[in-house]
């Protein structure tokens, strides 16, 4: 007779994915760009050498490596077209910047629910320094930022580089950007039960509470010997099905 023991993994195959830019045919025509302050760059493509971004071959940029002399400082808005923010909705993007070191600027992650681009209406979400992301060679940086507050609305997303040269040496960075989405977290199983009254010999039938479309669970011949992962579709299974 075969114990059977049932391990959760708590993570999913996918992501429900809403929208996702890569960049690969440029900077959308229904996103915005713009500066305040000091400096002509503005956000473009450019094919990192570097380092590869997170797909394709192209990323956004924007180099604020400028002399825009003492005291002036700089912002460069990148602006997404307007996005629905599903329940349990994520931002995700990978980030990275040309230069090791804190050169001075850094990125910020604005939110605004009613314009692209009146910037009193954006809201602070989150702040990066460039201590804080990979530069150079290293790999991008994955970056996921949860937006429970905004679930179920339509919001613009900025991507702001902001730099101020604090003396007359040239400071500031280049930064790039890849592979922005909005996705839906599936959130991890729970409640998993094993009937007393589903279980022979042989096999035992699962179940568990969640919401994602699949789930991978792992089988165990007593008392450490794995007899493979599956893929489950819904939230039980009856190991008699799995084949082995």
């Amino acid at each position: 007779m075969k114990k059977i023991t049932l391990i959760f993994l708590m993570f999913f195959l996918s992501f429900l994915g809403f929208s996702q830019e890569g960049f690969e045919s440029g900077i959308p025509a229904s996103w915005a760009t713009f500066g305040l302050g000091s400096g002509s760059n503005q956000w473009g493509v450019i094919e990192p050498t570097n380092s590869p971004p997170c797909e394709g071959t192209w990323a956004a940029s924007v180099n604020v490596r400028q002399g825009i002399r003492a005291g002036n400082s700089t912002e460069k808005w990148l602006v997404t077209d307007q996005k629905l923010i599903p329940a349990d909705g994520e931002l995700r993007f990978c980030v990275n910047t040309n230069l090791a070191g804190d050169n001075l600027s850094k990125l910020h992650i604005k939110i605004s629910t009613t314009s692209q681009t009146d910037v009193l209406t954006f809201e602070e979400k989150r702040t990066f320094t460039e201590t804080q992301v990979p530069a150079g060679s290293q790999p991008f940086m994955d970056v996921v930022i949860p937006l429970p507050e905004y679930r179920n609305s339509n919001v613009y997303i900025a991507f702001v580089v902001e730099y101020t040269q604090e003396t007359p040496s040239v400071n500031g960075d280049r930064w790039f950007l890849d592979n922005v989405r909005i996705t839906q977290q599936c959130n991890a199983p729970t409640n998993p039960l094993v009937p007393s009254s589903n279980i022979t010999m042989t096999s035992a039938v699962l179940q568990w509470t969640g919401t994602a479309p699949q789930y991978e669970v792992e089988v165990f011949e007593f008392p450490n010997t794995s007899l493979g992962r599956f893929t489950v579709t819904g939230t039980s299974v009856n190991t008699a099905t799995l084949g082995i």
